[in-house]
């Protein structure tokens, strides 16, 4: 889900986005324009700036060859540039990031065999292999065309979701949720495709946050590692979307499942990682950050499901404080399916 302007769009990896009343949450229908009157395919995630309001979306062909396509729309929703450019790797692409003037794609250490997948024999994944000797390609993509784009080489890396991306001075900061092995996405055994069988699968490699440090002017590649443990699904203040964030927060859980029963806050401009964990029983689902209106660090909204009474709640933290646990919660009577990719919208 992303509001953009006044605006609510629901966004998948396949057809147009569908728009939404943004009171009533009525379907209003697909909605192409919003994009292009072409857009080609749109990765679900999209970025706002959180200066400007652009919204930044990827488009991707692939085939024999692979083309990336960054649209930029301004806040008014008018098309404000359009660069399409070829990409060196195929592969998959589920998420991207994006600063105040540059989008960078991370393509991933993988092999595609493309052919079966056409003929409607195998999944996207299914036609994938890892091959972390081929190391991970990032390429960095100018969003107004007025330079060339860079490709730099990183080690084998896999990122589901991305955190916030930023330039300082020639340098271009990139944080993200890495694996150092797809073992829940990629394979037969991958969690992600057993739990649609009933059954749980791999998911052995633990969700660590990384940063790429891309020095634009010496044309060089450092990753390092933030924070150890088992996260995704990251988040940033919307007021830090696409420039300098010195908090991210993300789901936390034990090494070796796809589920998670906490969340956790990075202070990355003192370093350390704070969390809260309801415990074994619950599944909490991606945080959403609700800014305070005095400027504050605000608060976070997540969807947890107990087990034990097979009913949701949403619980309601102090985002600088997730030790002290929710301030609130807001039971529901039912369950509610688990689900993440939600943003805040003030009354």
């Amino acid at each position: 889900m992303i509001q953009h302007g006044a605006r609510l769009f629901a966004i998948d990896e396949s057809g147009p986005p569908y728009e939404l009343d943004p009171v009533t949450l009525e379907t209003v229908g697909p909605a192409p324009v919003a994009l292009d009157p072409e857009p080609g395919s749109i990765k679900a995630h999209t970025k706002i700036d959180a200066r400007t309001g652009d919204w930044i979306l990827l488009g991707w062909t692939s085939g024999a060859s692979t083309e990336l396509d960054v649209i930029v729309h301004d806040r008014d929703g008018h098309l404000k540039s359009r660069v399409k450019t070829p990409a060196p790797r195929g592969g998959y692409i589920h998420d991207f990031l994006a600063t105040e003037g540059y989008v960078v794609v991370n393509l991933h250490a993988v092999e595609m065999k493309p052919l079966p997948m056409l003929a409607g024999l195998r999944s996207v994944t299914d036609s994938l292999k890892w091959k972390p000797e081929l190391g991970n390609l990032v390429m960095v993509i100018d969003k107004n065309g007025e330079r060339d784009a860079r490709v730099f080489e990183a080690p084998a890396a896999w990122m589901w979701h991305a955190l916030n991306a930023y330039e300082q001075g020639g340098t271009i900061i990139a944080d993200f949720v890495g694996f150092d092995h797809p073992d829940r996405f990629l394979g037969k055994d991958a969690a992600l495709n057993e739990i649609m069988h009933g059954r749980t699968g791999r998911a052995d490699e633990p969700g660590t946050l990384r940063r790429y440090v891309i020095d634009l002017d010496g044309g060089g590649l450092r990753q390092e590692r933030l924070a150890d443990g088992n996260f995704e699904f990251p988040m940033v203040s919307p007021r830090d979307a696409c420039h300098a964030h010195e908090i991210g927060y993300a789901c936390v859980g034990d090494q070796g499942t796809i589920f998670h029963d906490g969340l956790a806050r990075f202070d990355l401009k003192r370093g350390g990682t704070s969390s809260f964990r309801f415990g074994s029983g619950f599944q909490v689902g991606e945080p959403v950050v609700a800014p305070a209106g005095n400027g504050g660090e605000g608060w976070l909204l997540s969807l947890v499901l107990e087990g034990a009474t097979r009913r949701s709640f949403v619980a309601v933290f102090d985002a600088a404080d997730l030790p002290a646990g929710p301030l609130a919660k807001v039971h529901l009577r039912h369950h509610s399916p688990y689900s993440f990719h939600g943003c805040w919208q003030s009354a």
